[in-house]
């Protein structure tokens, strides 16, 4: 359960990430960075162009809203 109330989308991303994470990681601070550090887990930036998530949190161009909404609906 998320006690804070994000403020924006990257923070929303960040309370996310660490609610994963600290359940396998027996740390209390900086989760992500030394989970990144050990090797647990890999940040990777993804364009919103190519981030199907993105039309459910951002505004996008209407391209990038049609496209990434058929792949949301597509079976493949």
């Amino acid at each position: 359960m998320q006690s804070v109330v994000a403020l924006s989308s990257c923070e929303a991303e960040c309370i996310a990430l660490v609610e994963c994470i600290k359940e396998h990681i027996d740390t209390r601070h900086h989760f992500i960075r030394q989970a990144v550090q050990k090797g647990y887990i890999k940040l990777q930036y993804i364009k919103t162009d190519e981030n199907i998530a993105d039309v459910l949190t951002k505004f996008t161009k209407k391209s990038t809203f049609e496209a990434q909404t058929q792949k949301l609906l597509s079976k493949n």
